[in-house]
C-alpha cells in the first residue's frame, strides 16, 4: 500500500497547487539516485579523467566582473575581481534522465573528471593553472559541464594617457591553454562582452572630491537664501571674516556699528534761526556719512559670496597641485 493511501485526506481542505508542485519536485530528486548516476559515469571503469572528451574539445569561456580594484598607471597593472564561466561537452558523462527520476544535474569534484588546463597569459600574480579544488563542477544530463572558478585577476595593461583626462583604456585578459595545442583544445567566447550584471562600482578619490564639492555647493546655497541677518557672535561669521581677510575682501567688523553709533552727532535744539540753519545742515551731513557706514551690515548673502569665493580658490589650488604631482610622477616613471 502506498503512503498516500495510508494517510486519509483532511475533510473540507483544498490542496494547494503550489504545494503539490513542490512535492513532485522534491520527489524527483534523491541523493541516492544522484550517487548512482555519479557511480555509473564519473566513477565507472571506462572513464579516464586525464583523456580529453574528444579529438578537438571546444571550451567556452566568459568573464564576470564584480569590481575593478585598481588601474595602476605607473605599474601598468589592472586588478579585477570576479569569476570565470567555463563550459565544455563531455559525452562520457551523459545519462537518461527519464530513467533517473528526471534528475537533470549532478555535481562532482574537480579532480574526478577531465577539465582544461588554462592559465592567464598576461597575469602578474597567481601565475599558474586556473584551479578551484574546493569548488564542485555542475554536470548536465546531456554531458555539458559547467565550471565557475572565482579569481582575483592582476594583469598587465598598457595605459595610454595621451588624451588625459578624456582618455579611454582597453585592457585585455588573455587566457590560453597550457598543455594542449590548438588542434586539441579550442577556446571560444561564451558571450561576446564581459558580464557586468553584478558589477559594483567603487568610487575613487575624484568621485569623493566631487561629492564633497556638491555638498559644499548646497550648503552655500542654503546660506545664501537664508532670511534675516546672522548674529555677530556666530561661529560662521567669524570664519567668514577670516576668509575675507585672507582674500582681501570687504567685510564689516563686529564693532563697526557700535563705533558708528557712538560717534554720531545729533542736531542742536532751540538755536537762532540765522545760525540754526547752517548748524542743522552740518549735522545732517555728518549724520548721512555715518549712516552710509552703518548700512554695511553682515548679511547671509555677503557671507555666501565670500565662502563661495574661498572654496573656489581652494579647489582650484588643489586641482593644480594634483596635476603637477601627476605630471611629476609620470615624468619620473617614464625617465
Amino acid at each position: 500500500m502506498s503512503a498516500q493511501a495510508q494517510c486519509p485526506p483532511r475533510p473540507n481542505v483544498r490542496p494547494d497547487p503550489m504545494f503539490a508542485q513542490a512535492q513532485v519536485a522534491d520527489g524527483a530528486y534523491s541523493a541516492a539516485m544522484e550517487t548512482e548516476i555519479r557511480n555509473q559515469t564519473v566513477y565507472s571503469s571506462g572513464y579516464d579523467p586525464i583523456s580529453r572528451p574528444a579529438e578537438v574539445t571546444h571550451v567556452k569561456i566568459g568573464l564576470n566582473v564584480l569590481a575593478i580594484d585598481e588601474l595602476d598607471i605607473k605599474g601598468q597593472k589592472l586588478s579585477v575581481a570576479g569569476w570565470l564561466t567555463l563550459e565544455w561537452q563531455d559525452d562520457r558523462l551523459q545519462w537518461n534522465k527519464t530513467e533517473k527520476n528526471d534528475i537533470e544535474y549532478m555535481f562532482t569534484k574537480p579532480n574526478d573528471i577531465w577539465k582544461p588546463e588554462l592559465i592567464v597569459d598576461n597575469s602578474l600574480a597567481n601565475i599558474g593553472v586556473i584551479s578551484a579544488p574546493d569548488l564542485n563542477l555542475r554536470v548536465k544530463f546531456s554531458g555539458l559541464v559547467e565550471w565557475e572558478p572565482p579569481r582575483l585577476l592582476q594583469t598587465h595593461c598598457e595605459v595610454d594617457i595621451t588624451y588625459y583626462p578624456y582618455d579611454e583604456q582597453k585592457c585585455a585578459i588573455e587566457i590560453v591553454s597550457w598543455g594542449f595545442r590548438i588542434d586539441e583544445l579550442s577556446l571560444d567566447h561564451l558571450f561576446e562582452e564581459v558580464n557586468l550584471e553584478d558589477f559594483v562600482c567603487v568610487p575613487g578619490r575624484f568621485m569623493v572630491m566631487a561629492a564633497f564639492g556638491v555638498f559644499l555647493t548646497v550648503l552655500i546655497l542654503l546660506i545664501h537664501h537664508r532670511p534675516g541677518n546672522p548674529g555677530s557672535s556666530c561661529l560662521l561669521v567669524k570664519i567668514t571674516r577670516i576668509c575675507a581677510r585672507v582674500l582681501c575682501m570687504e567685510f564689516p567688523r563686529g564693532d563697526e556699528q557700535e563705533d558708528a553709533q557712538s560717534n554720531m552727532v545729533s542736531p542742536l535744539k532751540d538755536t537762532k534761526e540765522a545760525n540754526g540753519g547752517s548748524r542743522v545742515n552740518i549735522t545732517q551731513t555728518r549724520e548721512t556719512s555715518q549712516i552710509s557706514s552703518i548700512d554695511v551690515e553682515v548679511t547671509w548673502v555677503r557671507m555666501a559670496e565670500i565662502l563661495d569665493r574661498t572654496i573656489f580658490i581652494l579647489f582650484l589650488t588643489l586641482t593644480l597641485l594634483i596635476n603637477i604631482i601627476f605630471v611629476a610622477v609620470l615624468a619620473y616613471s617614464s625617465g
